[in-house]
Parts: C-alpha cells; structure tokens; sequence
C-alpha cells in the first residue's frame, strides 16, 4: 500500500542512485543515506530530509555530498517540496502510486516521476533538459 500521510517516510532509507548524462556521455554513481526527521518551526510542521551520499565519477575518486530538503503538508494528500531555503520546489501527489510534477528554473525544466507501487521500496525519476543540461538521474529507495 502507498504512503497517504508525511509521516510514512519518517525515518532512514537506503539511497542509490544513477545518472545517465547525456551530454558527457557518461553514467555517475551514487549511495548513501537520506534520514526523514519530523520538524515543527517556522518552517511549519513537516519533515527536514537530510541526504548524506558518496558520488562516483567514472575514473575519479568519490565524493561526498550532502543535500536537505523540507516536506510539507500541502492540503489533502499533497507534499510541498522545498528546498533547504524554503523556496518551495515542487509537489508530490499521494493519493496516486505514481505521481508526477514539473519544475521550471529557467533556462532548465525540471521533471520528476514518482513511483510508490512497491511501497516501502520506491523511487524518484529526473529527467532534466536545458541549453547545457540533459540527464536522467533515477534514485531508489529502500529501509535499511
């Protein structure tokens, strides 16, 4: 059964993840952990999503890399994304197993597919396009 509520997610998950660069010519790697927390502040009342991953590049070393995020409730069965300052990014529909949003930062279109159909295990699809940008960047997660 899907997520219906913020609260589903709290918690660590397991995150790989794998982007095909188009322009590069190449696939990155990436694993670690992202950590859902529940939060109440100005803000609002939510979860902060902390992502700590290694990246690989083909023939470099890793690299750590860190984002943070804030999911907020968003009416019935909606999460608002935010970034980590609170600029609002974009939306995640539950009442559906694959939602799917878009988000514009021009010159580049953002667009993410969901998908919560083997709940808990689920993923995040990007495809990204713009004048130096074209990847799909797949990530997947999982309890640990």
């Amino acid at each position: 059964m899907p997520p219906s509520q913020l609260s589903d997610f709290v918690g660590a998950w397991r995150v790989t993840r794998e982007i095909e660069d188009h322009i590069a010519n190449t696939q990155i790697t990436a694993a670690g952990e992202a950590v859902f927390t529940m939060q109440s502040d100005q803000v609002g009342d939510g979860l902060i999503y902390n992502e700590t991953m290694e990246i690989t590049f083909p023939g470099s070393a890793p690299m750590h890399a860190t984002r943070r995020y804030f999911w907020l409730p968003n009416g019935a069965g909606q999460i608002a994304v935010h970034f980590d300052d609170n600029r609002y990014f974009h939306a995640v529909a539950l009442e559906t197993p694959t939602p799917k949003d878009h988000h514009q930062c021009d010159p580049d279109n953002y667009n993410v597919a969901y998908d919560f159909s083997d709940w808990p295990n689920w993923q995040a699809s990007w495809t990204v396009k713009g004048p130096r940008k074209d990847y799909v960047m797949l990530s997947r997660y999982t309890r640990p």
